[in-house]
């Protein structure tokens, strides 16, 4: 986050793990009570926390102080939720999760004076693309990622690819094994500030 600490998923505790960069002490947690499977865990600019739960089948967000609000899910939107990206600006976040069973990425938005999210778009399990040897299905998406243009970038397990999508979920390009021999089986993905893909 913004102050340099670093959170992680443990679903043996059932918690948010947080530790400072470069400190030598035991993480603190946050999130018991509220979690129960954790998988993936992105941070906004505002320092709300956002974890996917495959045990609830929920997004679950933490405020800035790690307070609980309002999740996301829970009533067949989600039936193995894993990772997660998320973009925000001053009053809200758009927060991206991809479901491997389901096949899909959402699309949702968290508003932070309400506590209320609403669906945006949701992509696959099939989609729209163009070319030759393209794929136009997830094959167990696992990583999500979004960039500084809003671009978002979803890999899938099985089949050793990343799909590129827009901002609105329009389908743009595909990385697979044919360009990268020792991309076969694409897990979570990130992007740094100068928009590199790791």
């Amino acid at each position: 986050d913004s102050s340099g600490n670093v959170y992680m998923a443990d679903d043996g505790n059932k918690v948010i793990g947080t530790v400072h960069t470069g400190s030598t002490t035991p993480p603190a947690s946050f999130g018991a009570g509220s979690l129960v499977q954790p998988i993936g865990v992105a941070v906004d600019s505002n320092n709300y926390v956002y974890a996917t739960d495959q045990g609830t089948n929920k997004v679950h967000v933490f405020n800035s102080t790690a307070v609980a609000k309002t999740p996301y899910g829970g009533s067949g939107q989600f039936l193995s939720p894993t990772g997660i990206a998320v973009k925000a600006n001053s009053t809200a976040a758009t927060v991206y999760a991809v479901d491997s069973a389901k096949q899909t990425m959402q699309a949702l938005k968290y508003t932070y004076s309400t506590d209320t999210w609403s669906s945006l778009f949701t992509i696959g399990p099939s989609f729209t693309t163009t070319g030759v040897g393209v794929s136009s299905n997830f094959s167990t998406p696992v990583g999500v990622a979004v960039d500084s243009s809003g671009n978002i970038y979803v890999a899938s397990f099985d089949s050793g690819m990343v799909q590129v999508f827009d901002s609105s979920g329009n389908w743009k390009r595909q990385w697979n094994v044919t360009q990268y021999t020792t991309l076969l089986a694409a897990n979570f993905i990130a992007i740094g500030s100068n928009n590199y893909v790791y």
